[in-house]
């Protein structure tokens, strides 16, 4: 909007924040900036900082003293924008709103009765809710992983998706235990995570049945240390194409970390199974809650990012690929199953 006391009509303007500002002048009124610091493509501290900048630099000088300046916006971490303009007492009247009010009842029953909001609470897990619909950042504590950003790199399948498949494999260790599968494929610079699963097992012969099935032909990434190794050779023995995945002395955490934060933030990651983005937003490294699945969606991406070639015209050039622990990729075998 231009609007300036000669005017006898106030004048309103819709622009972005990256807008150029030439011949933009806001004397008086009111300069809303809706979704202004974060957003589902704004989430990193980088992204964070460059939308800083476009709107302290390139905007605020262009609006007069007299314009009231209204920001809104969803909180997506402790640290973001709208905290900070809140902590540092620049927001002189702030308030927050969520879609279920303390008292039970819904903020916008006409559109989002609580019905469909308890629907879209189950759907999305309550770390992602409490986010997005309760304006609640305290919900990021303990998680390892922005569900702002899981929730936006889930997406579907290509159709030309290459047949070369990665199956990362968290095997059960003692009888409470599950035994977890992810299957993973890389296309151009994108990691996909296909599908996934985690059974508790009796049968031990049930166990390699079920992962014969869903594993033969493609590449298979389990652990091979300590009380793993034993696994690790029966699947060898079943014929399976398997290469150790190294642990390194690493926490799980520090391990999931190292491999699907930066895929998340570099928005390569992309999750076609939403039981798979919903165990990455509930990860939180509790040693006593099952995280199999997010062990096995590790191993899958850190092998597929790492020694996949982005086009399998190269994988079928690179018939071995250096492995690890002494055990050459099985990528002949896989291709040629």
């Amino acid at each position: 909007m231009n609007y300036t006391p000669k005017q006898t009509t106030p004048t309103i303007g819709i622009y972005t924040v990256e807008t150029s500002r030439t011949g933009i002048h806001i004397d008086y009124g009111i300069a809303h900036f809706d979704d202004a610091y974060v957003s589902a493509r704004a989430s990193t501290k980088a992204m964070q900082d460059n939308r800083r900048n476009a709107i302290q630099v390139g905007w605020l000088p262009v609006l007069g003293p007299n314009t009231r300046i209204i920001i809104s916006g969803t909180r997506y971490t402790m640290e973001d924008e709208y905290g900070r303009l809140e902590v540092d007492k620049v927001a002189t009247n702030v308030e927050s709103r969520s879609a279920i009010k303390p008292d039970g009842t819904a903020l916008w029953p006409e559109v989002w009765p609580l019905e469909r909001l308890s629907e879209r609470r189950q759907k999305m897990g309550e770390t992602a809710f409490r986010l997005q619909y309760q304006n609640d950042p305290k919900a990021l504590e303990g998680a390892v992983f922005n569900p702002v950003l899981v929730r936006a790199a889930q997406a579907g399948l290509p159709p030309d998706l290459t047949q070369l498949r990665i199956c990362g494999v968290d095997m059960a260790y003692g009888g409470k235990d599950y035994t977890a599968v992810a299957e993973a494929a890389r296309h151009g610079n994108y990691i996909y995570l296909i599908q996934g699963w985690q059974k508790r097992y009796d049968s031990i012969a049930e166990r390699y049945r079920d992962l014969m099935m869903f594993c033969y032909g493609k590449i298979v990434l389990t652990e091979a240390n300590g009380p793993q190794r034993e696994s690790y050779e029966a699947l060898r023995q079943q014929g399976l194409s398997v290469v150790s995945y190294p642990v390194y002395g690493k926490s799980k955490v520090d391990r999931a970390r190292e491999v699907i934060e930066p895929l998340l933030e570099q928005g390569r990651l992309k999750i076609a199974d939403p039981v798979l983005a919903n165990e990455l937003i509930k990860f939180t490294g509790d040693e006593t809650k099952h995280d199999d699945l997010v062990d096995a969606i590790v191993m899958a991406c850190w092998y597929a990012d790492k020694f996949l070639p982005r086009h399998e015209s190269a994988v079928l050039r690179n018939v071995a690929v250096a492995g690890h622990s002494g055990v050459t990729s099985p990528v002949r075998k896989v291709i040629h199953a």
